[in-house]
């Protein structure tokens, strides 16, 4: 009859336990850690905060930022992300302030034309590299006004960009 008992036992017992497992299920949430190295990346690249400001912002140390900066190849990232239509635009316009201030021109006479009918298209449109720059010119102002509120701001602004790029392409 014990020998019963105790088998009944170990059979409740293990149910029990395998129950408490069932609802151990495991967390569906990135760590922390993850996420502060998502955020503090997202303000690099995209934002060109400096690893100081991300490292106020997050409450993380500038050895930290550093080391993930190395490991993720943000730099990069950032010259990629930079290399932008807006960027190119900017070169054009600094091409022909030198020709209008009578510097010589470092392209030829075909070439400037084709430049300045490039200057041209981009000037009448909102691209998005160009509102892409203006977010983040709002978001480096608000990492120095209001650091919190801006790491608030980062998902709402991504998210806007990317409606602004479905909508114009």
């Amino acid at each position: 009859m014990a020998v019963i008992t105790k088998k009944k036992a170990a059979v409740k017992n293990k149910h029990a336990t395998q129950k408490k497992a069932a609802k151990k299920a495991p967390r569906k949430r990135r760590p922390r850690k993850i996420e502060q190295m998502l955020n503090a990346e997202i303000m690099f690249v995209n934002y060109q905060m400096t690893a100081k400001a991300i490292a106020e912002t997050l409450n993380i140390t500038e050895k930290t930022i550093g080391d993930w900066r190395a490991k993720g190849g943000w730099d990069a990232k950032r010259d990629e992300f930079f290399a932008s239509p807006l960027k190119i635009r900017q070169l054009l316009l600094t091409e022909m302030k030198r020709i209008a201030e009578g510097e010589p021109a470092s392209i030829d006479a075909d070439s400037l034309s084709k430049i300045v009918k490039a200057f041209e298209a981009t000037s009448d449109k909102l691209s998005p590299p160009i509102i892409v720059a203006a977010m983040q010119m709002l978001d480096n102002f608000m990492a120095e006004y209001n650091p919190e509120l801006a790491v608030q701001c980062l998902d709402a602004h991504r998210a806007f960009i990317q409606h602004v790029i479905s909508i114009n392409g």
